[in-house]
């Protein structure tokens, strides 16, 4: 099979960013960790930030995907919350421990969280990734879908935001816990009964199946 240099650049890029931070990595480890001669990294790509554009990029779509994946719809929350009506507590179980796995075993993903974990407060565009991925991002936008979901009578009422916060705040705990603990059985079972009795709580009627 014929290599993929592009590919290899952004992935052992990647590596290197979340091991040493953005500004710890030059084009020579870069080049030597691929495996080329940095003139040869030059046909591929001008500089350092491109090659982290790049890895943006891939990381947007490699989110999306998952999602597609899911059957979840991406950057639209009246349409996630029309899609959460029609699934059961297990599918949401189903759902909270796919993410789960996802930002924690899937190798890019995990990677360029950890990156982001290391830049956040080195880099302020990183610090804008790190919220928009993990932090305020995720926060604004299940508060929207909580909000929908009170709206059209599925949930009783409450603050969005703190229900929010509180739906989130145990998943973004044990995707952080992970890193040191890597219990992932263990969690993956926390994450199915913190999403079922999110639901069992706030929901106004429950589907268990």
């Amino acid at each position: 099979m014929k290599r993929n240099t592009k590919e290899d650049i952004l992935i052992e890029s990647l590596r290197l960013f979340a091991h040493s931070g953005y500004d710890g990595v030059t084009m020579r480890d870069i080049s030597g960790k691929v495996g080329i001669r940095q003139s040869s990294l030059y046909k591929h790509f001008v500089g350092k930030q491109e090659i982290f554009d790049s890895i943006v990029g891939r990381m947007d779509a490699n989110y999306k995907e998952q999602l597609d994946k899911m059957t979840l719809v991406s950057g639209n929350s009246n349409k996630r919350a029309e899609q959460y009506t029609e699934k059961t507590l297990n599918n949401m179980a189903d759902i909270g421990e796919a993410l789960f796995l996802y930002w924690t075993q899937d190798e890019y993903a995990a990677l360029f969280r950890k990156m982001l974990i290391i830049e956040q407060y080195r880099n302020s565009k990183l610090a804008v990734l790190y919220n928009k991925y993990f932090l305020s991002g995720v926060i604004d936008f299940q508060e929207a879908i909580v909000s929908r979901l009170i709206e059209d009578g599925f949930f009783k009422q409450g603050n969005p935001h703190l229900l929010a916060m509180e739906f989130y705040g145990p998943i973004f705990l044990m995707i952080a816990a992970y890193d040191t603990e890597k219990n992932g059985t263990t969690f993956n079972e926390l994450i199915r009964e913190h999403v079922k009795n999110f639901g069992k709580l706030h929901a106004v009627n429950v589907m268990e199946e």
